[in-house]
Parts: C-alpha cells; structure tokens; sequence
C-alpha cells in the first residue's frame, strides 16, 4: 500500500511558520491525501494563485531536508502537491 510520507503534524508546523511570517496561505489536506496551498479568508471560497519560486524552495526546503523526504510533487498548477512512497 501506498502512503502519504507527509504527516499531518508536518503540515501543522509549516502552516505555523506560515502564521509567524503573517503569510494568508495555508496548507489544506485533501480527500485523496495531497495538500492544497490555499489562501485562508472567510470570504474566499475558490482562487487562483500564482506562487513564487521563493515560496516553492521554503516548501521544499522543510519537507526535503528537514523530513529527508525525496521529492514533492505537484499538479499542472502548482497548487496541489504530494509526497507518496
């Protein structure tokens, strides 16, 4: 069985450090085990978001090196991404 290398408490730690820097996104867990890089306001319901390379490297950096996973991956957009093994 495949599973999710990314854990719940990884993703809680991230969305703090996202808090801390006063950052509106967040990381969202989905239904079939990817996380969603969302913008968190009560009046949203759905956007669009392009995101800078800064912010790929800062995910990257924490799950890659901090948690050794191997590699992220992600949807066409870019705003969805998984980690499986």
């Amino acid at each position: 069985m495949i599973k999710s290398l990314i854990t719940e408490e990884m993703v809680e730690k991230f969305n703090e450090i996202l808090k801390l820097e006063e950052s509106p996104l967040v990381l969202d867990k989905t239904r079939s085990g990817t996380y969603e890089i969302t913008i968190k306001d009560k009046y949203l319901k759905y956007i669009t978001i392009a995101l800078t390379e800064d912010f790929y490297k800062k995910l990257e950096s924490f799950f890659l090196r901090g948690y050794g996973i191997e590699k992220l991956s992600y949807n066409n957009t870019g705003s969805t991404f998984w980690a499986f093994g």
